[in-house]
This record gives structure tokens, sequence and C-alpha cells, in this order.
């Protein structure tokens, strides 16, 4: 089985995978951009006819972590990534009641503009007992305005307890850790039932370098 959950939901709803936050070493304000990719680009940029092309960098390494802001910093070394993600076209949503999952009650953020006719849009939130995502509904069928509508759980995931990546439960999720073979992350072969205390032993944190590693 795979270990992949759908990010299609239906006609115009979608699943974002995570929110990656543009910083400016001016210290402008921060531009928030939804990801629908089951793995975060290393490197984002834009062409903006007034602020013409800018390049941004990933801030660390590892899987998209559910709830998990992703960080990117201003890098024009970026520009010349070919695997950067082009956000040039991407089109502003106005979204309102965001607390759940942006810093701000009312933000703007950036959507791929293919994602037309969007009616819903589930966004990580960030919980350590299980996945949960925002759902904001837009407010018209005219205007890309949206508003939160509730917290659900996202049915039949979990998050592995190393990376915290977004998985379906039960599915398989090995070699990303360096251990082939294993459903679950972190345990040892043969031992994949085990209790959550024994299998914690052996889980390193979040933060630890040897799962993420600054990249600047």
């Amino acid at each position: 089985m795979s270990d992949r959950i759908p990010l299609v939901l239906g006609s115009g709803v979608m699943r974002a995978t995570g929110v990656a936050v543009l910083s400016e070493s001016d210290g402008s304000a921060e531009t928030a951009v939804l990801l629908f990719t089951e793995v975060a680009p290393d490197a984002i940029i834009m062409d903006w006819k007034d602020r013409g092309a800018r390049g941004y960098r990933r801030l660390r390494r590892g899987a998209l972590a559910h709830g998990m802001p992703e960080p990117y910093a201003d890098d024009q070394r970026a520009l010349r990534d070919p695997a950067a993600l082009d956000i040039s076209r991407h089109r502003a949503l106005s979204i309102t009641g965001g607390r759940p999952t942006f810093a701000a009650s009312d933000v703007i953020v950036l959507v791929p503009a293919d994602a037309d006719r969007l009616r819903e849009i589930r966004v990580p939130v960030s919980s350590a007992e299980k996945p949960l995502e925002a759902v904001y509904l837009s407010a018209s069928a005219d205007i890309d305005t949206f508003q939160y509508e509730r917290t659900a759980r996202v049915e039949d995931a979990e998050t592995c307890p190393v990376c915290g990546k977004l998985m379906r439960a039960g599915g398989v999720h090995e070699a990303s850790h360096g251990v082939p073979g294993h459903r679950l992350a972190g345990t040892r072969a043969g031992d994949e039932h085990a209790a959550g205390p024994e299998r914690a032993a052996h889980q390193p944190r979040l933060d630890d370098p040897s799962v993420f590693r600054h990249t600047l």
C-alpha cells in the first residue's frame, strides 16, 4: 500500500501539503505560498513586474512535516536552480480566520494559477497526537476569498514520528530514514508493532541535525 494521501478530494476541493513562507532580506513582509507537492522544493523563484526576479532557498532538509511551516530565505542563487518551483504565475487568495494555520487571521496566500474554480482548501494544522487540517471554504464563486470553516481530522492517516510526514495509516514509509523494509520509521526489523514508549526511545527529534540540516 502506498503511503501517499490524496491531494485532490473532488471537484474544486484540494488538500495543501504545506505552507512555504518566503522571507525577504530587506525586512519587508513575508509571502505565504500553499504547496500542493509531495516533496518540498529546494528553491522557489518568482518574477513579478513590480519586483523583478527573486529567488528563495529552503532553510532545512527532510520531508514536508505536517503542520510545520516551510521557511525559505531570500537567495538569488536560487534563480539558477533548474529544479526550482516557479511561482511567477501563481494567483493570490484572500483568507479570513486563518489563525489555525497562519500567524494572522486575515492573510493573502499564493496558489497555482491552474487551481481554478476552487471551493474548498484544506491546509495542515500542527498537531502532536493526530493529523489535523483546517478547512477553508470559498466565500464566493467569483472572488478568490476563503473563510475558515472548521478543523478536521485527516481520515485514515498518521504522521511519521521521525520526520513528521503525513502518511496513509499502515502505509509503507521506509528508506527515507535509511532503514529499508520498515513499515514504521524508527522501528527495528520485525518490531513494527512496538508500543509507543518502546519505539519512542529510538526516535530522533524533529530538530535533530541528523534529520534536518540547514543549507545556507
